[in-house]
């Protein structure tokens, strides 16, 4: 009876968190998207990053902009792994301070997303009426959900 108590408890701490983060509230099966989307808001929403204001919609997406004190390297450290399950690979690129990537997603290849992390710093005009995000911020976070994609 013991060692099923185990088997039982084992089972539910294997699984019960996937099935979680794969469904909605109401119960329904999310899609790729959504689960990459899920994933990444809900890592980006700790204590480590801050939500700000971006402005509004770049190509007609609503991208999501976050700061932090951790350097790009710790930044990519940490989402890469989130984002890992749901590409083939990871391509980042670096150019003029920003790492980035634009990917479709393996499981559902006519969606695709983008994130890119920047430098603070060098960004005067861009922060210019956020001081405080020039003072006490390292890294910049621009992330694209998922988005439908049709081109070739």
């Amino acid at each position: 009876m013991k060692r099923y108590a185990l088997f039982l408890i084992a089972l539910t701490a294997c699984t019960g968190p996937a099935q979680q983060a794969s469904t909605t509230p109401t119960g329904e099966r999310m899609t790729p998207a959504e689960q990459l989307h899920a994933a990444l808001t809900a890592r980006l929403q700790q204590s480590d990053f801050k939500q700000i204001d971006g402005g509004g919609p770049i190509g007609g997406v609503q991208s999501l902009y976050y700061v932090t004190t951790k350097s790009r390297e710790e930044v990519l450290e940490i989402l890469t792994p989130v984002i890992e399950p749901y590409t083939r690979d990871i391509p980042w690129t670096e150019d003029y301070g920003q790492y980035h990537i634009g990917l479709s997603l393996k499981d559902q290849p006519d969606m695709r997303f983008g994130i890119g992390i920047s430098f603070v710093k060098p960004k005067t005009d861009t922060y210019k009426n956020q001081p405080d995000i020039l003072k006490n911020y390292e890294t910049d976070i621009v992330y694209t959900p998922p988005y439908e994609w049709n081109e070739p």
